[in-house]
């Protein structure tokens, strides 16, 4: 990895769990805890986005202010397995 130069602006995180992404919902759905619902495979693709959770986050974007991320983490126990599911979950409900 390379150092990454930014413009001068505010940087803002928003973690997709529970912010953009209905993870709980999700767990409830699979009557599963969220701690273990976190690891079963492909368990980031199922969940439902949060109503205007994505237009409030082009919304900050647009107003040329800051740069806006999403966030999120992967489970420990094996990351390899799980590492693109956010980021595929990302693109497909954006």
């Amino acid at each position: 990895m390379g150092i990454r130069h930014y413009p001068d602006k505010v940087r803002v995180y928003v973690d997709m769990d529970g912010v953009i992404a209905d993870f709980e919902c999700a767990a409830r759905a699979h009557a599963m805890e969220p701690s273990h619902f976190k690891r079963v495979a492909g368990a980031f693709l199922d969940l439902d986005p949060i109503p205007k959770a994505a237009e409030a986050m082009f919304a900050l974007d647009d107003t040329g202010y800051c740069l806006v991320f999403t966030l999120t983490e992967t489970p420990r126990s094996n990351s390899t397995r799980y590492h693109r599911h956010p980021s595929t979950w990302a693109e497909c409900h954006s």
